[in-house]
């Protein structure tokens, strides 16, 4: 199996929409709070994003020299990724922190017509709908004992102002539950990986060559 597969069970392309900074900076989380005891996290929710266990990173993709739409050249793309945090995160309602994700989302969809999150809500029921309190308790047990964080969706925000025709997608990043765990686990959240994919189309319909290969290569790692 190939391990990573279950880290980044689905990156997923769902609109584009200008997106505003102020809309996900509430979202951050607390202010970190000083460690009482030696190797405390100072973060009330440790986010699988970073080592520190920090909920937002930065990163820049340097595909320059490219001709845009307008006749300019491209520059290096900035992305912002984020872990939306609230008031329920880590609690009995929301343990897999989901809710912070989900209110961000239907702000930016009430306020921007050209988001479409149909692909998002499919994916994501298709990925945690069946998973228990059980599944979660477990999920987070482990994380902690490997002092990792157990988060289950980022949000990456593309700043792509030098092509016009561009627009700024938001990428969603799905991880399941159990990662950390046995190889059965590990062949199960596979599994649920590639049949969330296909819940995207009928087979027929789509044309899956690209996923069949990328199967075969993992089968083959």
């Amino acid at each position: 199996m190939y391990p990573n597969l279950p880290y980044t069970a689905s990156i997923l392309y769902f609109t584009h929409v200008p997106s505003s900074p102020s809309s996900c900076v509430p979202r951050l989380g607390p202010r970190p709070s000083p460690a009482t005891l030696p190797g405390e996290s100072p973060y009330k929710w440790k986010s699988f994003m970073q080592d520190d266990f920090k909920p937002i990173e930065y990163s820049l993709k340097w595909d320059t020299g490219k001709v845009l739409s307008n006749g300019n050249i491209s520059k290096p793309d900035l992305s912002m990724v984020i872990e939306a945090i609230g008031p329920l995160t880590g609690t009995a309602q929301d343990p897999l922190n989901q809710v912070g994700t989900e209110e961000l989302l239907r702000e930016l969809d009430a306020v921007n017509p050209k988001v479409d999150l149909t692909w998002f809500h499919q994916v994501s029921r298709a990925i945690f709908r069946q998973v228990d309190a059980t599944e979660a308790r477990d999920h987070i047990q482990a994380a902690d004992l490997a002092d990792v964080g157990c988060s289950s969706i980022f949000l990456a925000f593309q700043f792509l102002k030098g092509d016009p025709k561009s627009g700024s997608p938001i990428k969603a990043y799905f991880m399941l539950p159990g990662r950390e765990n046995s190889q059965e686990t590990d062949n199960r959240a596979h599994e649920k990986t590639i049949a969330a994919i296909q819940s995207l189309g009928q087979k027929d319909k789509y044309d899956w060559t690209i996923l069949d290969q990328l199967l075969s290569f993992f089968s083959d790692s």
